[in-house]
């Protein structure tokens, strides 16, 4: 996988570590696309090694609709994802230029600790917390401008 530029993976189970390492493989990997991807208990990407991405898109467009309410709060699967999120973002952090994740596991309080000065879009689609987010986009405005 040495010539991949970007990765959009569609599975109902999320990446394995096997995977995240094959694209770490990948030098010219700009991009990194999740779409209704849940991860398992037992998972461990390891996503804290694949960084220098310039775009990154969580979608969960299908599971957060066709759940329940009580499924789709269900604490330990937002807390989770909002996990391995953290870490995929918290590599690239310096190169990201567009990140678009839903906003029942963004970290926005925990995304102002790092450094952001290309990210140019961030796009927050589902339920936001507004709070947080004012925080994040204060502090990366005024910071880094």
């Amino acid at each position: 996988m040495t010539s991949v530029t970007k990765c959009i993976y569609k599975r109902a189970a999320g990446p394995d570590k096997t995977f995240v390492e094959a694209l770490t493989t990948s030098p010219l990997l700009t991009s990194f696309e999740l779409v209704d991807t849940i991860f398992q208990r037992t998972q461990n990407p390891e996503f804290n090694r694949i960084t220098g991405l310039t775009r990154v898109a969580f979608r969960f467009s299908d599971y957060w609709r066709n759940h329940t309410p009580k499924d789709r709060w269900d604490l330990a699967v937002v807390q989770r994802e909002a996990y391995y999120l953290l870490v995929l973002l918290s590599g690239s952090a310096p190169t990201l230029e567009y990140v678009e994740i839903p906003g029942e596991t963004a970290c926005p309080e925990e995304m102002s600790e790092h450094y952001w000065p290309r990210l140019r879009h961030l796009v927050l689609h589902g339920v936001v917390p507004d709070r947080p987010l004012i925080y994040f986009v204060r502090r990366h405005h005024y910071a880094y401008r």
